[in-house]
């Protein structure tokens, strides 16, 4: 990924283990690598491998092709074979895009391999269909439960500005389509600020989950509260909560979050977590991650995990140190199915993945742009982009429907 005339590439990511070594002292123990790696111009590998014995040993592999618009068109999971000691296929995803579009898909299509039978077998297929504006008006599933197709209907309603405010999912049975969920969503200025789930039962809206969303100032997520339908005192019970911190330039440096399980203390978490985050000096490039979990003997955190990030042509002062990322607002963010942002002048865009992975790049003009998330699994993506004489960045959260 260039930063000016520096290409900075992802290498590798190793995540540990921390292991307590006795006197208040602590050790890292290797538990996963993953290794990346660019075979040719529109193929990427990330090879994962466990530490077992003393040793990294080979466990899959994930195979990602791009078309000539550096759009994912595939990607092939492999597992490897002691027994064998080649890669042997395991699943297969077809991603068919829309158009010229960098991430609207017309179709998508997973495969599982079949080794008794030496074949590919259809396991679950996607269709969306389209309104004159371009909006996401149904979505037809297909997926297989048992020896049988299920089948699933979306439909999408927006409102007078454009936001998709409401979905009706249907389930396909022999008599006809059967209304089986409900989706709200209430936006302000584009954002999401409200995700409401209800089942349907005998024609009347039972309430499941509903998730709430703010935002910092520029945009980005502060707090992420999810709570469930308590039936019995006709209310909502939160069950998940999720901070986030920024420093500067606006990236993310820390993540709380907590879960509410018994209920025994409703306002006492029974889990909570925290994530650091450190970056390259000058860069939005991710360089450690460390996870920590509540211990209530010591009333503390203790470190449980740590990741470190490994990048080409970046420990060698190729990197232009002075360059800083300015940030970018983003809404809705977290999004489900789309996310739109503004950009004061032309740049190119690179957005990638959890891995670190570059899932599209295309040339955005300058003013508004709106990026289409439906073909994107949930994670938390980086958005870059990069003008002649500054970078932009920001940090998407992709949540999908429960």
């Amino acid at each position: 990924m260039p930063i000016g005339e520096v290409e900075i590439i992802l290498d590798s990511t190793i995540h540990y283990t921390v292991t307590d070594a006795g006197g208040g002292n602590t050790i890292l123990q290797p538990r996963e690598r993953l290794d990346y790696s660019r075979p040719t111009e529109d193929t990427r590998w990330v090879v994962t491998l466990q530490y077992t014995g003393g040793a990294w040993l080979r466990e899959q592999q994930l195979r990602t092709t791009f078309d000539d618009r550096d759009r994912i068109i595939r990607e092939l999971k492999v597992l490897w074979s002691d027994t064998l000691h080649t890669w042997v296929p395991d699943q297969q995803l077809f991603r068919y895009p829309r158009g010229a579009s960098p991430t609207v898909v017309d179709s998508l299509h997973l495969e599982i391999y079949q080794p008794s039978e030496d074949a590919w077998r259809a396991e679950t297929s996607i269709w969306n269909t389209f309104d004159t504006s371009g909006h996401v008006q149904q979505t037809v599933s297909r997926t297989w439960v048992g020896d049988e197709h299920v089948w699933f209907t979306d439909y999408y309603g927006y409102d007078e500005r454009g936001d998709n405010h409401e979905i009706h999912t249907y389930v396909q049975q022999d008599t006809g389509l059967l209304w089986v969920n409900y989706t709200q969503q209430t936006f302000e200025d584009h954002r999401l600020v409200t995700y409401t789930l209800s089942q349907v039962q005998a024609a009347a809206l039972l309430p499941l989950q509903r998730i709430q969303y703010n935002y910092t100032a520029s945009g980005q997520a502060d707090t992420t509260v999810t709570s469930r339908w308590d039936p019995n005192n006709d209310s909502w019970i939160m069950n998940h909560r999720v901070t986030y911190e920024y420093g500067p330039n606006d990236l993310q440096t820390d993540t709380y979050e907590e879960y509410y399980i018994h209920q025994v203390h409703p306002d006492q978490p029974d889990i909570s977590t925290w994530r650091h985050y450190q970056y390259l000096e000058g860069t939005p490039f991710l360089e450690r991650e460390d996870l920590y979990r509540f211990d209530s003997l010591v009333n503390g955190y203790r470190r449980e995990e740590h990741t470190r990030h490994y990048y080409r042509n970046t420990t060698t002062g190729v990197v232009s140190r002075g360059q800083h990322a300015l940030p970018l607002a983003t809404w809705p963010n977290p999004a489900t199915s789309w996310v739109a942002f503004r950009l004061p002048e032309a740049a190119r865009v690179w957005v990638t993945d959890p891995l670190g992975r570059v899932v599209l790049t295309y040339a955005a003009g300058a003013g508004e742009s709106r990026l289409e998330l439906n073909a994107l699994p949930p994670g938390v993506y980086r958005l870059m982009a990069w003008a002649p004489n500054r970078m932009y960045h920001a940090v998407i959260y992709k949540r999908d429907y429960p």
